[in-house]
């Protein structure tokens, strides 16, 4: 099936673009590729935000998602929420 998920670009602070996107499919292949990261984004999207420092998370699983097919050449979170 053709995916047709539409992508967004996000600016980075040191001017980087990287595409964004959230698909159910592509959350899918996230829970089989990066359980970790999916479990912290699955948590926040069910029980809800606690926290300020949370809010990225979303933007990091959509940067995921973008990038599942080659998601192992992804920046680190923290490199993410540093730039």
């Amino acid at each position: 099936m053709e995916d047709r998920a539409t992508f967004r670009k996000l600016e980075l602070n040191d001017g980087q673009e990287v595409e964004m996107c959230l698909t159910f499919g592509r959350l899918l292949k996230l829970r089989e590729k990066r359980p970790e990261e999916y479990k912290k984004y699955n948590k926040l999207a069910m029980d809800g935000v606690k926290d300020e420092v949370d809010f990225p998370t979303f933007l990091y699983t959509g940067y995921l998602c973008a990038n599942i097919d080659n998601v192992e050449n992804c920046m680190p979170e923290g490199e993410f929420y540093e730039k």
